[in-house]
């Protein structure tokens, strides 16, 4: 979910990845990737029925066999 991360993330990352960073620059030569889905809107889902079941149905394919 890399197209949520707030702008301030991509400033501060080098630091994140680099503990010694006033000694060495991890930046050079190293490959990070990042994926992410193009910004949708989504509908919400209102109606109580309907979440239960998807819900449900996310649980299940995650392979959780444990109900709510």
């Amino acid at each position: 979910e890399a197209q949520n991360l707030p702008i301030e993330f991509f400033r501060d990352f080098p630091s994140f990845l680099n503990f010694a960073f006033d000694s060495r620059n991890l930046e050079r030569g190293g490959q990070i990737w990042m994926r992410g889905q193009p910004h949708s809107e989504k509908e919400p889902v209102i109606e109580r029925e309907r979440f239960a079941q998807l819900i449900t149905h996310a649980l299940k394919s995650a392979g959780c066999t444990h109900t709510l």
